[in-house]
Protein backbone atom coordinates (compact mmCIF):
# COMPACT_ATOMS: atom_id res chain seq x y z
CA UNK A 1 0.00 0.00 0.00
CA UNK A 2 1.17 3.56 -0.72
CA UNK A 3 2.06 5.20 2.06
CA UNK A 4 -0.35 8.25 3.65
CA UNK A 5 1.42 11.24 4.05
CA UNK A 6 0.00 14.29 5.77
CA UNK A 7 0.94 17.61 5.19
CA UNK A 8 -0.12 20.74 7.02
CA UNK A 9 -2.70 22.96 4.88
CA UNK A 10 -1.98 26.50 5.59
CA UNK A 11 -5.58 27.95 6.39
CA UNK A 12 -6.57 31.00 8.54
CA UNK A 13 -8.06 30.51 11.72
CA UNK A 14 -11.42 30.96 13.09
CA UNK A 15 -10.01 34.17 15.30
CA UNK A 16 -8.55 35.86 12.13
CA UNK A 17 -11.63 35.20 10.00
CA UNK A 18 -14.23 36.90 12.55
CA UNK A 19 -11.47 39.64 12.85
CA UNK A 20 -11.44 40.29 9.20
CA UNK A 21 -15.53 40.01 9.10
CA UNK A 22 -15.28 42.37 11.88
CA UNK A 23 -13.04 44.78 10.09
CA UNK A 24 -15.05 44.92 6.93
CA UNK A 25 -18.33 45.64 8.66
CA UNK A 26 -17.03 48.47 10.04
CA UNK A 27 -15.84 49.73 7.03
CA UNK A 28 -18.88 49.40 4.80
CA UNK A 29 -20.75 51.00 7.89
CA UNK A 30 -18.64 53.85 7.33
CA UNK A 31 -19.27 54.33 3.76
CA UNK A 32 -22.85 53.97 4.33
CA UNK A 33 -22.88 56.46 7.09
CA UNK A 34 -20.86 59.12 4.51
CA UNK A 35 -23.81 58.22 1.51
CA UNK A 36 -26.41 58.81 4.01
CA UNK A 37 -25.16 62.33 4.80
CA UNK A 38 -24.44 63.17 1.41
CA UNK A 39 -28.00 62.14 0.10
CA UNK A 40 -29.46 64.38 2.87
CA UNK A 41 -27.26 67.51 2.69
CA UNK A 42 -25.81 67.31 -0.67
CA UNK A 43 -28.29 68.97 -3.78
CA UNK A 44 -30.90 67.46 -4.33
CA UNK A 45 -33.23 67.40 -7.30
CA UNK A 46 -35.61 69.75 -6.76
CA UNK A 47 -32.53 72.33 -6.19
CA UNK A 48 -31.01 71.81 -9.27
CA UNK A 49 -34.21 71.80 -11.39
CA UNK A 50 -35.78 75.25 -9.46
CA UNK A 51 -31.74 76.56 -10.21
CA UNK A 52 -32.47 75.67 -14.09
CA UNK A 53 -36.06 76.43 -14.28
CA UNK A 54 -34.94 80.16 -12.85
CA UNK A 55 -32.00 80.39 -15.40
CA UNK A 56 -34.37 79.78 -17.88
CA UNK A 57 -37.42 82.09 -17.16
CA UNK A 58 -34.53 84.99 -16.43
CA UNK A 59 -33.19 84.24 -20.35
CA UNK A 60 -36.59 84.27 -21.61
CA UNK A 61 -37.26 87.59 -19.58
CA UNK A 62 -34.08 88.99 -21.14
CA UNK A 63 -35.20 87.65 -24.88
CA UNK A 64 -38.28 89.25 -24.62
CA UNK A 65 -37.66 91.75 -22.54
CA UNK A 66 -40.73 91.62 -20.06
CA UNK A 67 -40.07 93.99 -17.52
CA UNK A 68 -42.82 93.62 -15.24
CA UNK A 69 -42.55 91.99 -11.76
CA UNK A 70 -45.22 89.17 -11.42
CA UNK A 71 -45.74 85.23 -10.47
CA UNK A 72 -45.66 83.07 -12.81
CA UNK A 73 -46.38 78.52 -12.16
CA UNK A 74 -43.31 76.54 -14.72
CA UNK A 75 -43.66 72.84 -14.05
CA UNK A 76 -43.92 72.72 -10.13
CA UNK A 77 -42.88 75.84 -8.93
CA UNK A 78 -44.35 79.09 -8.40
CA UNK A 79 -41.50 81.30 -9.53
CA UNK A 80 -41.51 85.02 -8.39
CA UNK A 81 -40.18 87.66 -10.78
CA UNK A 82 -39.04 91.11 -9.55
CA UNK A 83 -37.89 94.10 -11.95
CA UNK A 84 -36.07 96.89 -10.00
CA UNK A 85 -34.28 100.10 -10.89
CA UNK A 86 -30.65 99.50 -9.77
CA UNK A 87 -29.53 102.38 -7.55
CA UNK A 88 -29.26 105.90 -9.66
CA UNK A 89 -28.31 103.93 -12.83
CA UNK A 90 -31.25 104.99 -15.31
CA UNK A 91 -30.46 101.93 -17.76
CA UNK A 92 -29.74 99.19 -15.29
CA UNK A 93 -32.32 96.67 -13.88
CA UNK A 94 -32.18 94.17 -11.35
CA UNK A 95 -33.73 90.74 -12.06
CA UNK A 96 -34.68 88.99 -9.01
CA UNK A 97 -36.55 85.41 -9.47
CA UNK A 98 -37.30 82.91 -6.18
CA UNK A 99 -38.42 79.85 -6.71
CA UNK A 100 -40.68 78.12 -4.17
CA UNK A 101 -42.54 74.74 -3.44
CA UNK A 102 -45.58 75.55 -1.02
CA UNK A 103 -43.85 78.49 1.36
CA UNK A 104 -40.04 76.56 0.86
CA UNK A 105 -37.62 78.87 -1.21
CA UNK A 106 -35.63 75.94 -3.50
CA UNK A 107 -33.43 78.51 -4.92
CA UNK A 108 -32.81 82.31 -6.10
CA UNK A 109 -31.66 83.75 -8.81
CA UNK A 110 -30.22 87.75 -9.53
CA UNK A 111 -29.14 89.37 -12.66
CA UNK A 112 -28.31 93.13 -13.40
CA UNK A 113 -29.56 93.39 -17.37
CA UNK A 114 -29.10 96.47 -19.21
CA UNK A 115 -32.60 98.25 -20.94
CA UNK A 116 -32.83 100.31 -23.54
CA UNK A 117 -33.55 103.74 -22.41
CA UNK A 118 -36.88 103.87 -23.19
CA UNK A 119 -37.78 101.13 -21.21
CA UNK A 120 -38.57 101.37 -17.68
CA UNK A 121 -39.52 98.70 -14.70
Amino acid sequence: MAAVTSRRLAASSLVEVIVAAAILVLILGMGLGVCARLALTGPNRMRVQSQLVLRQVAAETIRTRAWRTQTTIVDEFEVEQEVLAYGNLPHLLELRLTARVGEKTMAQFQQLVYAHPDVTP
